[in-house]
């Protein structure tokens, strides 16, 4: 589709629609787009050594650690507030503060994975959290404000309102069409131009109507709704997949996030990820309408990744 039709195409899931806009690709920039990885300043808060005990949830390994869940002692929810209950954990991702999650291994992504599974799994030991919410701000432009690569996990006693919707809207295309609309999307896209990867473990793909330019998603093939369903041969997969999207975004100079949700309630809504790179800022039709404009056919940007 490069310099092809414009085209404006409807998101189900997010109930919103975007215009692919590949001319928009050429327009003038005077302000920086792109970042270049700092190295972490002298005193980097989350080596081991500068890690106060009282501060650490759990570990992984020993002398050092290879992973650490730790408070975050900046949450934006806490058990003591009781209109924003919840809890927020930070988890540092390897001891070495110049490593980044595109340096690791499958292995290491793999081992990150089981360890954001069981921490999830102990959040939810609290009956007042009903969501989960584990992602990773990677880059200046995705949030991140530490060096040191780290990812979150957010745990509240409210589900998202914009899950409950999606949820809605599933069930009323059940009811409507007696299908799923995740079975659906699914079949639809793994016939598509769209597919980075797929085999009987896993399906990633650069979604028909994707809200930002690279986004992916990844699907287990088999129906999940918690990360602790995975199999060690699905992390294996998810892993390397992931780190393959993970290096050639940043071979871009970009930042990216990357998310997945868990409910204790069952919202029919399949464990996945989406990886979002972060290349642009949303501007002003983004911010009045419900149009998003995305530079990037999906089918360009899983071709970018399959090579």
């Amino acid at each position: 589709m490069k310099g092809g039709q414009h085209e404006i195409r409807y998101d189900y899931l997010h109930d919103v629609s975007v215009v692919i806009a590949p001319g928009r690709t050429q327009r003038p920039h005077e302000y920086q787009q792109s970042f270049v990885p700092q190295h972490a300043k002298k005193r980097c808060v989350f080596c081991p050594p500068n890690l106060p005990t009282d501060e650490i949830i759990e570990t992984v390994g020993e002398n050092p650690w290879r992973l650490a869940a730790v408070k975050n002692i900046f949450p934006a929810v806490a058990k003591n507030q009781p209109k924003a209950y919840g809890h927020q954990e930070i988890i540092i991702e390897t001891p070495d503060p110049e490593r980044q999650f595109h340096d690791f291994t499958p292995a290491q992504i793999a081992e990150l994975f089981k360890f954001f599974a069981h921490r999830s799994d102990q959040l939810f030991a609290d009956p007042k959290i009903n969501y989960c919410l584990t992602f990773k701000n990677a880059g200046p432009q995705a949030g991140a404000t530490i060096h040191h690569s780290h990812s979150q996990i957010f745990a509240t006693s409210q589900t998202p309102l914009a899950l409950e919707e999606r949820h809605k809207r599933m069930k009323e295309y059940k009811h409507k069409y007696h299908s799923s609309y995740y079975e659906e999307m699914l079949e639809n896209e793994a016939r598509s131009k769209r597919v980075i990867y797929q085999d009987d473990n896993l399906i990633a793909f650069c979604p028909y109507a994707s809200r930002y330019a690279y986004e992916a998603w990844l699907f287990p093939r088999h129906d999940h709704r918690r990360l602790n369903e995975l199999s060690d041969l699905e992390l294996k997969t998810w892993a390397a997949v992931l780190k393959k999207l993970s290096k050639k975004i940043i071979r871009l100079g970009h930042s990216y996030n990357f998310a997945l949700h868990e409910t204790r309630e069952d919202f029919d809504e399949p464990l996945h990820l989406t990886f979002v790179p972060r290349l642009g800022t949303w501007g002003g039709v983004e911010a009045a309408s419900d149009f998003i404009i995305n530079s990037m056919p999906p089918e360009d940007a899983a071709s970018y990744y399959r090579k």
